[in-house]
């Protein structure tokens, strides 16, 4: 009688090694690809010169937050601007100069050039590691690198991160990233309090995202009006917690406030 023999059984130490060495290159091909873009964005850094910037916005940034560091606030209106009223500082939205005052009162030996100058390639770095971490879990390491390669590698991207740009539109992406990111993570999560955290977590991020830059929606699912609202409340699955629906209602009306201000 033919016997079957079966296939010897892999130690389970073995197993555990394989996994770890296989955890160890992917966090290794991650980070390589991060260093090649936070080396791509600080090339020519020797080049410019001393206090200035690429970008004509980001002295408009620079200016705030030194007023900022010196009075821990922005007055009323900027006599500067707008003359001869003024330009009123209420309207604006500025958590990214109020950022770069406080990291420099936080530590003092960097200097609010220095911080504005690195903040655009700190930023998109951090972003795109976020990213790379999200699809590597969800859809593999190969479509996370081939995303993560185009990212670093795009001239669009590149330009607008890279340093002494100094404007916030890395800062508006990184939390873009993290705010669509936070709420898919939170999908694939059990209803139950690690849900509601990571729902909690991606409000708050896109309340930072939006006081940052008032185009910030565009990162976002937006509730243009009641129709396109009843639509995504019909959209979301009858098993959703109640936490999630009341989330949906507040952040509606929190954006019909933010637009009705910002009209008178």
């Amino acid at each position: 009688m033919r016997q079957h023999h079966g296939l010897p059984s892999v130690p389970k130490k073995h197993l555990q090694l394989r996994l770890y060495l296989q955890k160890t290159v992917v966090s290794i091909l991650l980070l390589c690809i991060l260093c090649l873009a936070f080396w791509i964005r600080i090339q020519g850094a020797e080049r410019l010169p001393d206090g200035q910037f690429t970008e004509n916005d980001a002295y408009l940034y620079h200016y705030q937050a030194n007023i900022i560091a010196e009075r821990g606030h922005l007055p009323v209106r900027d006599m500067r601007r707008w003359l001869p009223l003024g330009r009123d500082n209420g309207q604006l939205l500025s958590l990214y100069s109020y950022t770069i005052a406080y990291i420099h009162k936080a530590f003092p030996w960097l200097s609010l050039y220095d911080i504005q100058l690195y903040a655009p390639t700190l930023c998109f770095t951090l972003g795109l590691g976020v990213l790379l971490l999200f699809l590597s879990r969800c859809y593999g390491v190969f479509f996370a690198v081939v995303v993560g390669v185009l990212l670093t590698t795009l001239p669009g991207s590149v330009e607008r991160s890279a340093i002494g740009f100094g404007d916030r539109d890395a800062w508006c992406w990184m939390f873009g990233v993290l705010a669509v990111t936070s709420h898919l993570w939170k999908e694939q999560i059990e209803p139950g309090w690690g849900r509601d955290f990571a729902t909690a977590l991606s409000g708050f991020i896109v309340f930072f995202g939006g006081m940052s830059w008032e185009a910030f929606r565009v990162f976002v699912l937006r509730y243009g009006n009641r129709h396109t609202l009843s639509v995504e409340m019909e959209w979301i699955p009858a098993h959703a917690c109640p936490f999630s629906v009341r989330q949906y209602h507040l952040f509606s009306v929190a954006r019909r406030c933010m637009d009705r201000r910002r009209e008178m």
